[in-house]
């Protein structure tokens, strides 16, 4: 999920831009935020190209109807409540179930969405699991999702201090979210500012995708150190905020859109 602003930082409805979902497509609106799918792909550098092509897909819609269109790294803003008292209702619906929690907190359930004067986007990371069967593998889905809240979730909070915005938690992203699916699960914790840059998606993706279930004797670090490619930066963005290391908040920039 990625948001869309115009030339003055005023967000830019994904539904004025974006087919429907039920055109059949693999882009399309969900409510104010653009959203794409990617194929399943064996590999980080795999994954993050195809996130390259979504994301680029995603600038090409907007700047039909906008040619100063850019992509907006923040995962939370704000939608005026009079501006949404005369919106269709399809457009500002929310359109997700509620996630499942491995620590049984209480799913966030959302009342009237014409009250809700903020929209979020997040980036879920899904895995497939060989041969999965949700009640089979029970005890797997709990520790994948535990250690990715012990490691994955303090790092990117770290990495993108000053430009996540914590409130997106008050609609969903908490601590051990995730959903079934029938390939395996969806780790729903991460937030769309992760996208900032190529190198945050990617070590994202190596980690939840190689860390191990139970986390030993090791200590994160050493962890890390063995699953990121260039786990040097990342522990350089970690100390600092990754806003220091990138260079630009530009999205078209790090990612070398068109």
């Amino acid at each position: 999920e990625v948001f869309v602003k115009d030339e003055v930082g005023g967000n830019i409805p994904a539904f004025e831009f974006m087919p429907s979902k039920y055109d059949g497509l693999p882009y399309y609106w969900d409510g104010h935020q653009a959203e794409f799918t990617i194929p399943p792909s064996n590999s980080s550098i795999d994954a993050v190209n195809y996130i390259k092509q979504g994301l680029q897909v995603v600038l090409n819609e907007a700047r039909k109807i906008n040619s100063k269109a850019t992509l907006d790294y923040r995962c939370l803003i704000e939608t005026p409540p009079e501006t949404l008292k005369e919106l269709p209702f399809r457009f500002i619906n929310f359109g997700c179930n509620p996630s499942n929690n491995i620590y049984k907190t209480k799913a966030i359930r959302v009342g009237n969405p014409r009250k809700v004067p903020i929209r979020v986007a997040g980036c879920h990371i899904h895995m497939g699991i060989k041969d999965f069967d949700s009640e089979r593998h029970h005890q797997y889905v709990y520790h994948k999702i535990k250690s990715l809240d012990q490691v994955l979730l303090p790092l990117a909070t770290a990495m993108l201090q000053g430009l996540e915005d914590p409130k997106r938690r008050e609609l969903y992203g908490r601590p051990g979210e995730y959903r079934i699916k029938d390939y395996g699960i969806e780790y729903r914790v991460l937030p769309s500012t992760v996208l900032i840059d190529p190198r945050v998606t990617k070590a994202m993706f190596d980690i939840a995708h190689r860390l191990p279930l139970d986390l030993e004797d090791d200590s994160m670090e050493s962890y890390i150190n063995k699953i990121v490619d260039d786990a040097a930066w990342l522990w350089a963005s970690v100390r600092r905020g990754v806003s220091s290391t990138i260079g630009s908040l530009s999205l078209e920039s790090n990612w070398g859109l068109v």
